[in-house]
């Protein structure tokens, strides 16, 4: 049922599988995003669920999934589960809520298909309401198959103004494991890293604020090599990248992109030792 980690604990979340975006206008999101991960999709699907259209590019880690909807906007964070229905009998015992569990076909333009079910998780109306947890009848439907510019999604950004209810909830909860939880008062803010599967949720806090209600699901960062390369590249296509700079993880560089695809926060970064 569970996923042994490098810590030596057993856990039911194997790993990030994809962040949903919705997109009010799917070819022209999906032209976006192809330009910025340099691939074409992996997939294009109908959900027969929710009866809209998706597409879903798969990196080495994690996976940017499109789906048609009413706006543009950070949708989902899905987590991979191997059992779904005995991950979410351990997860209540923890004191978490789910929503229903959905199933629905998953069908792509060459005729391949697969079931999905899915479920949210939750702590309260305040926390995880964007968290997902699926499981896939064809774990292989999902696999990379185009090429990338972009290697891996590297990690995803959340801000909370309750910082030990999220670390409850991400750590106790959902099982993440937390290699490091640290104040940094030159940012003013507070930082978590849950790590599964190689993808890093990051959870931050503004020290003194207390003012936002909800988590929000706020960030994307990707990791690239050639990192000098990749900025050139992305000009080229249209988008507009910062400066690069140093990282504040040393041996990284980065740039912010200031015209990524739905205004989403989004962040480039690399290190040193994988560019040579």
């Amino acid at each position: 049922m569970g996923y042994v980690e490098k810590d030596g604990e057993t856990r039911l979340i194997k790993s990030v599988d994809h962040v949903k975006i919705e997109v009010r206008d799917l070819t022209a999101a999906s032209k976006s995003w192809s330009s910025l991960l340099g691939k074409v999709p992996d997939q294009i699907f109908t959900d027969s669920l929710a009866g809209r259209k998706g597409m879903r590019f798969s990196l080495q880690r994690g996976a940017i999934e499109l789906i048609e909807g009413e706006q543009n906007v950070l949708k989902a964070l899905a987590f991979i589960c191997a059992d779904l229905r005995s991950a979410l009998l351990e997860f209540h015992e923890r004191g978490l809520k789910t929503g229903p569990l959905k199933t629905s076909e998953l069908v792509s333009a060459r005729g391949e298909s697969c079931i999905q079910t899915s479920c949210e998780v939750y702590s309260s109306h305040r926390r995880g309401k964007f968290i997902t947890l699926v499981e896939r009848s064809k774990p292989s439907w999902a696999f990379l198959k185009n090429f990338s510019k972009v290697l891996w999604l590297d990690h995803v950004v959340v801000k909370t103004s309750e910082p030990e209810l999220a670390k409850a909830f991400y750590g106790h909860g959902l099982g993440l494991r937390l290699p490091l939880d640290e104040t940094f008062p030159q940012w003013k803010a507070r930082m978590m890293f849950f790590r599964t599967g190689g993808v890093t949720v990051e959870v931050v806090s503004s020290l003194g604020d207390s003012g936002q209600v909800v988590d929000t699901f706020w960030g994307l960062a990707f990791r690239v090599t050639g990192i000098s390369e990749e900025h050139d590249r992305l000009k080229k296509v249209g988008f507009i990248g910062s400066d690069l700079r140093n990282g504040r993880k040393t041996g990284t560089r980065v740039f912010d992109l200031k015209n990524a695809p739905a205004g989403i926060p989004t962040l480039v970064i690399s290190r040193e030792q994988l560019d040579g």
